[in-house]
């Protein structure tokens, strides 16, 4: 029985000194090195996975951190224009907090970045403090080495990534995967369309117990609301531009539509969503590494529905036109118009008729 049990130990142990060296050296999230055994994969599953490693491993000096409405950039004119070496991290349906695990990697790493993209999103910084998507293995986002055997030891993503490996390199062979400037690029798998937007918003509208379309909710200032939201634009944003003087913050007011800004209205949450830019903007004008960059005052944009699959994820060509005009000073915020653009957009807002 000891002899027995002791082989099986040996063997127990035999198995996992081979699953940590086969991950090691496989390593599919590219989390110690950039792979040079095969080309690495931008799968919209695994961003969450793999986006430490890229931190860690890639060669970059520009960063564009962000949700799901920065994954169709193409980073076309920041490299070919700008000379940019961009790389994206995107986390679809992302908290402030997963940012701040990025930027916190940064650190860590002591990399030099000069420039970064980030968006500032409502829904993204009105999530709790440390509020991470289930599926975010933080165990790869932090410092403890003792961490790591968790993924050395994870057979599934050993398997599942020889299967991508295979699919994507071999099997497929479609280069867009494979592409980090096209990394988790969803241009062409949705509908952009007016009548697939209004459609849709008004099914969500009207499926609310509240029934906000045709009992609007009183706007009113929620300052309990706010001071969570600012609590978190202070510790997972403003701490990180204090600590890095020398590192470009361009800081996004996504061109959602016009549809998402009536439907904050409609559910009561409005003027706090302008309350909040107010006070985000005034605090960002004060740095001089920040630029801030307005696009939600577009009407040839916010309000040409056909632009949109949905109330707030807009197509390729306005992420592309985005990336154009990143030193456009029609769109930059400056301490002289910035009071302008936001009164812009509530008197926009609050003209519109569904």
């Amino acid at each position: 029985m000891r002899k027995y049990f002791k082989q099986l130990i040996i063997g127990f142990l035999l198995a996992a000194v081979l699953c940590m060296t086969a991950m090691y050296i496989i390593d599919p999230y590219q989390y110690f090195r950039q792979s040079t055994l095969y080309s690495p994969l931008f799968l919209i599953p695994q961003e969450r996975n793999i986006n430490p490693g890229l931190v860690k491993n890639f060669d970059y000096d520009s960063l564009i951190i962000s949700n799901s409405t920065s994954e169709n950039f193409t980073n076309k004119y920041l490299r070919n224009e700008l000379k940019w070496n961009p790389l994206k991290i995107c986390m679809s349906g992302s908290s402030s907090y997963e940012y701040s695990l990025i930027y916190d990697i940064l650190k860590r790493e002591n990399k030099d970045v000069k420039n970064i993209i980030t968006t500032f999103d409502l829904f993204a910084y009105e999530k709790g403090a440390t509020e991470a998507a289930k599926e975010t293995p933080l165990y790869l986002y932090n410092d403890k080495k003792l961490d790591d055997i968790r993924y050395l030891l994870n057979l599934n993503i050993l398997f599942n990534g020889l299967e991508n490996i295979y699919d994507y390199n071999y099997r497929f062979k479609d280069e867009r995967f494979k592409n980090r400037d096209y990394a988790y690029f969803t241009g062409d798998l949705y509908e952009f369309s007016k009548n697939v937007v209004v459609q849709n918003e008004l099914e969500n509208l009207k499926s609310d117990t509240l029934d906000p379309l045709n009992n609007p909710k009183e706007n009113t200032i929620d300052m309990d609301y706010i001071n969570k939201v600012m609590d978190n634009f202070n510790n997972h944003l403003l701490k990180y531009i204090n600590e890095n003087p020398n590192t470009k913050f361009y800081i996004v007011f996504p061109p959602y539509s016009i549809l998402y800004f009536k439907d904050l209205q409609y559910k009561g949450n409005f003027e706090n969503f302008i309350y909040i830019k107010n006070r985000v903007s005034e605090e960002l004008l004060n740095h001089k590494n920040v630029s801030i960059l307005d696009f939600q005052t577009d009407e040839g944009i916010v309000k040409n529905l056909d632009n949109y699959k949905d109330i707030v994820h807009y197509t390729y060509t306005v992420n592309n036109y985005m990336e154009k005009n990143i030193n456009n000073s029609d769109y930059i915020l400056t301490p002289t118009n910035y009071n302008e653009k936001i009164s812009h957009l509530k008197n926009m807002v609050e003209k519109y008729k569904l």
